[in-house]
């Protein structure tokens, strides 16, 4: 909750500032289809000391946007994540004045929430060997620091006993763009038993997942016939050096998007393992935030 000299000085602040103006509001306008005249855009000192005591960067008040020191640029593609995230605020408050935060730079006073724990299960079309558990702890251990930016705690459990079918982990029958078809095994694994003590997201760890760049998500979503629970599977012979593959999967569950769009960070396009808003926000649902 802001302090009531923070919220004095809001008040105070609201209805000034710059209007959102030039290729900025264009390209906002034309992406929301909305008219952003009435937005507010406050910078410079007052704003980022508001902003500092709120530990965010940025936060929204009805139309007015308050930025941190250097975070309002809108010629970036970050800064134009934290300005369409921002805009969404104003959207979602209409006439309330609540203070709505980012949520994505590990601060947790920012979050809606505080810090919640997301679960995922690990179940094995492998011999759970000495390297394939190291394989499970490097990728653990990197996805728990990329979900710590969005406030998320990832806790783990596992089932090591071996999962039918062998380590390389065929998928589907065929596949267009935007669209696929899970094999009669894939969509047996998610509507049978094998699943039914997972606790949070169930991860399959397999030796091999074809044409898929080391990993693979299964949700009714991107199968229209497919009826069973959402779950993963990503290949220990198959390393993604550009992101880490269980985040990226999670991306895939939490979203529901089947494509790689790096307008959702790098995590999403598996470019790099930074998160967006939107990223944090889809996985901080799943973990009940």
């Amino acid at each position: 909750m802001a302090s009531s000299a923070v919220s004095a000085t809001i008040a105070a602040t609201k209805g000034g500032g710059s209007p959102l103006s030039g290729d900025a509001k264009t390209f906002m306008e034309n992406r929301f289809g909305t008219d952003f005249s009435n937005v507010k855009i406050h910078t410079g000192s007052n704003a980022a000391q508001l902003s500092g005591q709120l530990n965010a960067q940025a936060f929204t008040v009805g139309n007015d946007i308050y930025f941190n020191e250097g975070k309002f640029a809108p010629g970036s593609n970050q800064g134009k994540h934290l300005l369409a995230h921002e805009l969404t605020h104003t959207l979602q408050q209409g006439e309330k004045h609540t203070i709505q935060r980012s949520c994505s730079d590990g601060k947790c006073d920012s979050c809606n929430g505080g810090k919640k724990d997301f679960w995922v299960t690990y179940y094995f079309r492998t011999k759970a060997s000495e390297k394939v558990l190291k394989y499970v702890e490097d990728q653990t251990k990197t996805a728990a620091k990329i979900l710590a930016n969005c406030c998320l705690n990832l806790k783990t459990k596992s089932d090591t006993s071996l999962i039918a079918g062998g380590g390389k982990f065929d998928w589907q029958d065929s596949s267009k763009p935007g669209e696929w078809h899970y094999n009669k095994s894939t969509s047996d694994l998610g509507t049978g038993n094998t699943f039914k003590d997972a606790k949070g997201i169930p991860i399959i760890i397999a030796d091999e997942v074809p044409d898929s760049g080391g990993g693979i998500t299964v949700d009714k979503r991107f199968d229209k016939k497919y009826s069973g629970k959402t779950y993963a599977a990503i290949a220990v012979n198959e390393t993604n050096s550009s992101c880490n593959s269980l985040a990226h999967e999670l991306w895939h569950v939490s979203s529901g998007i089947v494509g790689h769009d790096k307008v959702h960070g790098g995590i999403a396009e598996c470019s790099s393992d930074t998160v967006s808003d939107e990223y944090c926000k889809n996985m901080r649902l799943i973990a009940g935030a």
